[in-house]
This record gives C-alpha cells, structure tokens and sequence, in this order.
C-alpha cells in the first residue's frame, strides 16, 4: 500500500491574479513558488514572501493561503513522500508562518532569499537531496530552475 503522504510543488508566473476569498487583490509582479503538503485528508501550504505586497527586500513571512491565492500556476508537480518527509516539510512551514525562523531567514529579498530558496530549504530539510548551482547563476525557464 502506497504512503498517503504527497508534496506538491506550484511555480505562479508574472502577472498571475492574486484573490483573497472572493476579491481580486491585484496581480503577483515576480511570480511564485511554494509547495503543499498531504497526509491523504488535509492539505497544508506554505510559502514564503515579503510581509509588503510587491517589496522587492525587507522582511519575510510565512504564507499558508497561497494554495487558495495564486489562481491558475504555471507549472505544478505532486510526488508521493514518507511520513517522516510530510512531518519534516510541515515543521518548516509552519514555523515559518510563526515567524520562527530557526529554519530560514526571515528577511525577505527578492534576488538572494525569495520563495524559491524557501521552497528548496524546505525540500533540504525534509532530507531531499538537492543540487542547485550556486553563485545565482541559474536560467529560468517557464518559471522552473
């Protein structure tokens, strides 16, 4: 029997509509990435951005709506992960969203510190074996690394 445990991976492009409920909130200037997690009932996600709409530096924080904010993703990926991969993921997020950054700087900066290096530290700390470039030399293509 397979984990009922799954992660899913969002990239939101430029000019994606964000809403709040019902009301439009205007658009995302640079895009987004964040992940969400499964036990097989409850979705949880996560992400990470300025606490200032559209701020390009300043401080950060933790995010748990963009699920239900960014219409439409680009690009999304759902892979099955253990139980003990979930419980890592979720414990990243959800201090992030405490504003506990024991796991990831707080301080927001568009170019250096964003939603993708959240995403991927998060990935990192659930114990994926990650390989990025260093040096943020990395070419974007639709809105993947």
């Amino acid at each position: 029997m397979a984990d009922p445990y799954r992660i899913t991976i969002y990239t939101a492009m430029p000019g994606i509509p964000l809403v709040d409920g019902d009301r439009q909130m205007g658009t995302s200037a640079a895009g987004h990435m964040w992940y969400q997690v499964s036990d097989g009932e409850v979705k949880n996600s996560y992400g990470f951005a300025p606490k200032e709409h559209g701020a390009s530096s300043g401080p950060g924080t933790g995010y748990d709506t963009d699920a239900e904010a960014y219409q439409s993703p680009h690009y999304s990926r759902t892979m099955e992960i253990t139980a003990e991969q979930y419980a890592k993921l979720k414990q990243f997020g959800d201090a992030a969203i405490k504003e506990d950054w024991g796991y990831f700087k707080g301080e927001y900066n568009g170019a250096t510190n964003s939603c993708v290096d959240f995403t991927w530290g998060a990935l990192k700390h659930a114990g994926f074996n990650i390989h990025r470039p260093d040096g943020h030399h990395t070419r974007w293509h639709g809105g993947v690394a």
